[in-house]
Order: structure tokens, then sequence, then C-alpha cells
């Protein structure tokens, strides 16, 4: 269909690495060999560390060398630092990914078990990759949840801000990158946080909750 119609595919391969369980992902879609117009976006940071800014993007010749152009229009150049530390780094991607997969395992399972212990109202998903869970609180609003979480020290992020058209009202994302004993902390105050929360929102419609 984007070859017949001449659409332009952007495959956002950034999380492509992080996966929690032993299991190769598919191939990506310019693999496929198609006459379509195929972007590939990849990032250093969510597999090495996020500090590391570096990111990049593969496709023929001629939309590179339209794209191109843009980048300096956006920015003034790239960290030297930066981009020579990756360039270290890329060649133990493997090793790195091995490293990052037990370890987001070990940190998923600490943040799931965490919520079943304090929060088991709450509903989430069991993601195959990528670094957070999408929860669904049982009633209420994300938005305001989040304004009461940060009250008790947590910060978090309301579905909506996910959303172009500000849906999932009543969705969080809740990352689990964070050290073990950090998760822990933060489970214990968004339950404090939702004690305070739930009883004032139950008795509120979803649309009245501000």
């Amino acid at each position: 269909m984007a070859e017949r119609e001449g659409w332009t595919i952007v495959e956002d391969e950034t999380l492509c690495d992080i996966s929690i369980y032993d299991v190769a992902p598919p191939a990506p879609i310019a693999a496929l060999g198609s006459g379509a117009t195929v972007l590939s976006i990849g990032s250093a940071c969510k597999l090495f560390w996020g500090g590391l800014r570096i990111g990049w993007v593969r496709g023929e010749a001629h939309m590179i060398s339209r794209i191109a152009p843009l980048k300096i229009v956006a920015d003034l150049g790239t960290s030297l630092v930066g981009q020579a530390l990756c360039a270290e780094l890329l060649p133990l991607r493997d090793r790195v990914r091995d490293e990052r997969r037990a370890q987001l395992a070990e940190r998923y399972r600490t943040l799931v078990g965490a919520l079943e212990a304090e929060l088991p109202s709450w509903n989430r998903n069991e993601p195959c990759g990528g670094s957070s869970l999408w929860i669904e609180l049982p009633h209420g609003d994300s938005a305001s949840f989040a304004v009461e979480a940060a009250r008790f020290g947590v910060t978090v992020a309301p579905g909506p801000v996910f959303s172009s058209a500000e849906r999932h009202a009543r969705r969080l994302r809740l990352p689990f990158v964070l050290d073990p004993d950090v998760l822990l902390a933060g489970v214990e105050r968004l339950a404090a946080a939702w004690a305070a929360y739930a009883p004032r929102a139950a008795t509120l419609p979803l649309d009245a909750v501000v």
C-alpha cells in the first residue's frame, strides 16, 4: 500500500533492543525489500545510557540527502564526545543487550510484585519489551492523580500526554528502569497517594475530575 500510494514509512526502532524476554524481534520493515520508502530511526540512549543522546536515521541515499540539511536547522551539531563514545559502544551491542535484558527483567518483577502487594486494584499490561508499564486506574483521572502523587514525592506521566487526542484519561505510564530500592519506595508513595486520592475520585464521574 505504501509503495502504491507513495507513502514514506517511518519505523521507530529505538526500543527494538529493549526486550524483557529472550525472543528475537521481527525483521525491520526495511528488510522486506519492497519498493516503499522506509526511514528507520535508532538511538543509543535506550540501550546504553539515557544521557547518551545519539540517534540515527537509515534510508535510501536520496532520502537521507533530503533530510540531512534539516538537522542543521534543528541544532548546531551533535556532541563529538558522545559520537565517539557511541562508536566505541556499538560493537558491544550484543553483550550490552543481554545485560540490559537481565537488568530490566529483574526490575520489572520488582515493580510488578510491589504493585500487586500495594495497589492490587490497578490494572496493567504485561509488556514483552520496552521499559514501562501501562497502568489503568480503576476510577479517577490520571492527570489529577499525577498532581496528588507529586505531593507524595513521585512524578508520574498521565496517559493523555501520550495521545494526540488527549485520550487514556485513566492511564499512567510507570517505568521500571530505576534501581529496585527506588521502585519499591516509589510504589509505597504511590500507594499512599492513591489512598488519599481514591475516596474523592470514586464519587465523581470521569469528566468531573480535574
